[in-house]
């Protein structure tokens, strides 16, 4: 059951970097889109379960990584200016 959260978890990462994770207009925020989309990918009750009591350290841990990623994109035209 872990495994299979965490594959989807994944897959959303992917989507991610391709650009094709996307808030839909009826999803309030990109946590919101995360669960949705793990629901939809997992469809098994007791997996959802499992989503929604581990919602909390995949929304931190999908924050985290955003974070960084603006952080790591204003370093670099920062970086770029010094050039």
């Amino acid at each position: 059951m872990k495994k299979r959260a965490a594959e989807a978890l994944h897959s959303l990462f992917v989507w991610d970097e391709e650009g094709s994770l996307v808030i839909e207009n009826d999803v309030e925020d990109i946590h919101s889109q995360i669960e949705k989309e793990m629901s939809s990918i997992l469809g098994n009750n007791r997996e959802k379960k499992f989503i929604q009591d581990d919602q909390e350290t995949t929304r931190c841990w999908f924050d985290i990584r955003l974070y960084t990623r603006e952080e790591i994109d204003k370093l670099s035209v920062l970086i770029r200016s010094l050039f």
